[in-house]
């Protein structure tokens, strides 16, 4: 068998998946972050062929990006360099040496004017961080290729300090805050980081192609999950927290953000036969973890 690439071993999905598979069973890379076992790319002045000999790997998972759309923005040229100019040219590496492009693509792919987006609704981003992805997605489908594009939900995780939705939520509560402010129209449809790991190694070992949407089962408004977490903490003794609804343009953000992203998953979920955890479970097993 060979071993899965992760492209992006550091990121928070990258961790998870070198945590649990190690070098046994994947090839991890990293740039900045050293990671143990790990072999240093940087996918902007390296060709993947110098770090991997072919045959090692039949799949690699594509998590190297700069994410975070006020930095694009900031900086369009770099990330430009980055999100669009060096993945492509990695994906075509990735074909040269016989190996299958599993992308990691977003949500923000989308307007945020429908909501519930299934994988046949048109790409319309308005971030530039969605745009620069879709470009990535429009190169993949035009190819011809082998390869899988994954287009992530907002991901959390379940360890205090994660930095992560509601373990950030936990961490002020926990810390004393008396009052917090919450956007009540962003809507999403969050994805636990184990499930985002779990759908890579299917895809992987299943070959399957083509779009897939990796979110949870379920969509909220932000404002309904800051309400889920802090009615956790009050059954468990804790004080009412006061809540200040607010809009997400109330946020002084560099771009407008998409209101509406939910997706659904039942393709993957067919596919894979997997079941996402509620975020409800997450909140629980978060707070055990936090309060121990």
């Amino acid at each position: 068998m060979t071993k899965l690439l992760i492209l992006g071993a550091s990121s928070s999905v990258g961790r998870h998946l070198w945590t649990r598979l190690g070098p046994d069973q994947a090839i991890g890379t990293y740039r900045s972050h050293e990671l143990a076992g790990g072999r240093r790319f940087d996918s902007v002045t390296q060709s993947i062929a110098q770090v991997i000999r072919p045959g090692e790997s039949s799949h690699a998972v594509i998590l190297l990006a700069d994410p975070q759309p006020d930095s694009c923005v900031k900086d369009p040229q770099v990330s430009h360099r980055l999100n669009v100019v060096a993945m492509t040219r990695l994906v075509e590496d990735l074909w040269g040496l016989g190996i299958t492009p599993i992308f990691a693509s977003t949500e923000f792919v989308f307007d945020g004017v429908k909501g519930d987006y299934v994988e046949t609704d048109e790409a319309r981003p308005i971030l530039l961080y969605g745009r620069q992805k879709k470009e990535v997605e429009d190169f993949l489908l035009a190819s011809g290729k082998p390869h899988a594009i994954l287009r992530f939900a907002k991901v959390y995780g379940t360890e205090p300090g994660d930095g992560t939705l509601f373990s950030a939520w936990i961490a002020q509560a926990l810390g004393g805050a008396t009052a917090m402010r919450c956007a009540a129209d962003q809507v999403f449809s969050p994805v636990h980081v184990g499930d985002v790991g779990e759908a890579i190694l299917r895809v992987a070992e299943r070959d399957l192609g083509g779009i897939y949407h990796l979110s949870g089962n379920q969509r909220f408004n932000r404002l309904e999950l800051l309400e889920m977490t802090l009615a956790a903490l009050v059954r468990r003794g804790y004080p009412r927290i006061a809540v200040e609804p607010c809009s997400i343009d109330d946020f002084n953000l560099p771009e407008r953000r998409p209101k509406d992203v939910s997706m659904r998953a039942e393709k993957l979920i067919a596919a894979t036969g997997m079941t996402m955890m509620n975020p409800e479970d997450a909140i629980d097993v978060l707070l055990r973890k936090a309060l121990a």
